[in-house]
């Protein structure tokens, strides 16, 4: 009965262990379905810098996004409870919802820039991923954000400038 009771116990553990190792690789693999974000990129061209988020097409029924201002530079990430810490002296949040969620963005970040000087994510949870994007105080200025299609992208741009 003994033997009995370790065996169990040995079965439960490998297939508990087996479906925590499936669900981190196909967490950790890179986002390549539809609705999701395939990468972020942060780019300058003379006074202005930019923040791509480029989002595989089609795109789910109730995608959209947001962008507004936040206000201290310590963020708690969804859904780890982990405290990060976000450089700049002013700061915006895009937020994205309808997202397919279950995959690693490629980040493709060389920071700091003149104006932008952190960008981090701080939500990628049932359907919406977060980043706040730190930035440096006046004459520094964020413009706004416009969208780009193509035939199976959708890219969302913020635009920062200098002075």
């Amino acid at each position: 009965m003994r033997k009995l009771g370790m065996t169990a116990l040995c079965l439960g553990m490998l297939l508990l262990l087996s479906n925590v190792g499936f669900s981190q690789s196909f967490v950790n693999s890179t986002c390549n379905a539809a609705g999701s974000i395939l990468s972020v990129k942060n780019t300058t061209s003379g006074k202005y810098e930019y923040v791509t988020f480029r989002v595989k097409k089609p795109l789910q029924a109730n995608y959209g996004y947001s962008i507004t201002t936040v206000s201290g530079s310590t963020f708690v990430e969804d859904p780890s409870g982990d405290t990060i810490t976000v450089t700049g002296s002013r700061f915006k949040k895009i937020r994205f919802r309808g997202v397919y969620w279950t995959c690693q963005i490629n980040e493709i970040l060389s920071l700091p820039k003149f104006i932008i000087k952190d960008i981090k994510r701080i939500k990628q949870y049932e359907g919406i991923v977060e980043y706040v994007v730190g930035y440096r105080n006046p004459p520094a200025k964020f413009l706004g954000s416009y969208s780009v299609n193509s035939s199976t992208v959708r890219s969302v741009v913020m635009v920062f400038r200098r002075y």
